[in-house]
């Protein structure tokens, strides 16, 4: 009514609910017998007002239905201004569901964001989710529950019958049928996460729902299933890609100025220094004659799943296995090759120990040679690797044959032999130039004894002086008095298998000797 304790209480009343309670959703009828104090066209432009009635028109029966319009438009104001809260809150919601995360913290978010979204407490709302879900390649398709009542990191994965209610579960029938209206009325809500995988978001029967939450979670479930597809994907990428980095290792890549796999092409490549390794297993050729094909197989696989660690270490990249060898290279230099070169041996000295191996321990060949290669993707565009092409790689190949036949496992060239530290260069001695196959010219051989027992290791380097003076008689042509100094050093250290092998090279090569003759 207009005129109340004053003419015009009922207008301040009016604007004092706008104004100052700032509400909009009542609605306001106004009433009056003084039409000429508050005129309809005034009253209604100026104040925020729902209807108007002078009482000379208003019967009883006009003014039930201007209450029950008024309080059914105030129903529904709060319903729209419910619902749009509602929206506003799945919106804010699925706008972090698409932020970088893991899957496990993805699933911890979702549920916590349930409950604010329904203002509700978090018990008894659950994730059924299809274990490949969970484990991207997964065979299995069994339903696994995941609540956000876990201990620790890891997320608590129970059974559904520990979640639903038995007569729940026979009243929806076989998961295959947990869609439609009769789910979502006991609060089982889908999530469609693509080809063909569905979760299912649970909240428990305690926690009723009212047909506009029922919506809001259902909105809600499809961007779950959109961002549960996108981090499935996102998962299924990077196993992909891991498993890509088996057969062509990420540091290859990044040598040649890739992130990953998907930009190489063939003909890519880098000039640059590295030293090239080459791993022999020796004799293993003879061993293999005697084992069938697929004892062969698990001990090479044996083998290089107890070395290969050393070469990573190190930095070293696995170009290559070649069936009882390998090829690493090593970007970083002479140095961090040489040191896994020596840790390989020592890996191989705690294999050799297991007692399984038939036909005696194995002997291993490390050569090392360093210098300019080309790296880069060699073969078609159907099938190429990246691998080296150098005479770098070549010479360090053929070194293997010396390995045999000094009997030395690490030999290394003088290049590497420049770029050690003192603490690997104390255990390595120059050979001299020795002649390779297919080589025009010779190279400067190097053996590094780091790997040795340590009292023929400690003997070598208290003989070091004399084996360097022995090795220059050898380079000046001085074979008879080289064959002696290296006589008086194998004499000194039976072990030295390298300065026997010279002895008895240097008494072929002196004058008048049937080798010197021919």
């Amino acid at each position: 009514d207009v005129m109340m304790e004053t003419e015009e209480a009922g207008l301040e009343l009016a604007e004092w609910i706008r104004q100052k309670l700032q509400n909009a959703y009542v609605r306001i009828v106004l009433r009056t017998g003084q039409a000429g104090n508050a005129p309809e066209a005034a009253v209604m432009s100026r104040y925020d007002i729902h209807d108007y009635h002078p009482k000379s028109e208003l019967s009883a029966q006009r003014l039930r239905t201007a209450v029950i319009g008024g309080v059914r438009a105030y129903r529904d104001l709060r319903t729209i201004a419910e619902q749009r809260r509602g929206l506003e809150k799945v919106v804010a919601a699925t706008a972090t569901l698409f932020q970088p995360r893991d899957l496990e913290q993805m699933l911890a978010h979702v549920l916590n964001q349930v409950p604010a979204l329904l203002g509700r407490p978090s018990e008894g709302v659950y994730f059924l989710l299809p274990k490949r879900i969970l484990t991207p390649g997964a065979g299995t398709e069994r339903l696994v529950a995941v609540s956000p009542s876990w201990g620790g990191s890891e997320l608590d994965q129970q059974s559904i019958e520990s979640v639903m209610p038995e007569d729940l579960r026979l009243t929806l029938g076989p998961e295959e049928s947990w869609k439609g209206p009769l789910a979502e009325q006991v609060g089982l809500h889908a999530v469609d996460v693509g080809e063909g995988l569905s979760g299912f978001l649970y909240v428990d029967a305690v926690n009723r729902l009212t047909d506009w939450e029922h919506q809001m979670v259902t909105l809600f479930c499809s961007s779950v299933g959109m961002a549960l597809n996108n981090q499935r994907l996102s998962t299924e990428r990077e196993q992909l890609l891991t498993s890509f980095e088996r057969f062509v290792p990420t540091q290859s890549l990044r040598l040649l100025g890739h992130k990953d796999v998907r930009n190489v092409r063939v003909g890519d490549q880098t000039a640059r220094d590295m030293t090239v390794m080459f791993v022999d297993v020796q004799g293993f050729t003879r061993r293999s004659e005697r084992m069938p094909p697929g004892d062969v197989f698990l001990l090479l696989n044996r083998l290089f799943q107890r070395i290969a660690p050393a070469f990573q270490r190190q930095g070293g990249i696995v170009d290559k296995y070649l069936g009882d060898g390998a090829m690493v290279l090593f970007p970083g230099g002479p140095d961090p090759a040489t040191r896994a070169a020596v840790d390989a041996l020592g890996l191989l000295d705690a294999f050799n120990a297991e007692k399984f191996l038939e036909g005696g321990p194995i002997a291993m060949g490390i050569t090392l040679h360093h210098g300019p290669v080309m790296m880069g993707t060699l073969g078609h565009e159907e099938r190429f690797e990246t691998t080296v092409i150098s005479d770098v790689a070549n010479a360090a190949a053929k070194m293997q044959e010396w390995c045999r036949t000094l009997r030395a496992p690490v030999l290394v060239s003088a290049a590497v032999l420049a770029g050690l530290s003192p603490d690997v260069a104390r255990f390595a001695r120059e050979l001299g130039d020795l002649p390779v196959r297919g080589r025009e010219q010779q190279l400067r051989f190097v053996e590094v004894f780091g790997a040795d027992a340590p009292a023929l290791r400690a003997r070598k380097v208290e003989l070091s002086n004399d084996f360097s003076a022995a090795v220059v008689l050898r380079s000046r042509g001085e074979m008879t008095a080289a064959a002696d100094a290296f006589d008086r050093i194998a004499s000194a250290c039976p072990e030295d298998a390298t300065a026997l092998w010279l002895a008895a090279d240097c008494r072929r090569r002196e004058p008048g000797s049937p080798a010197s003759l021919e």
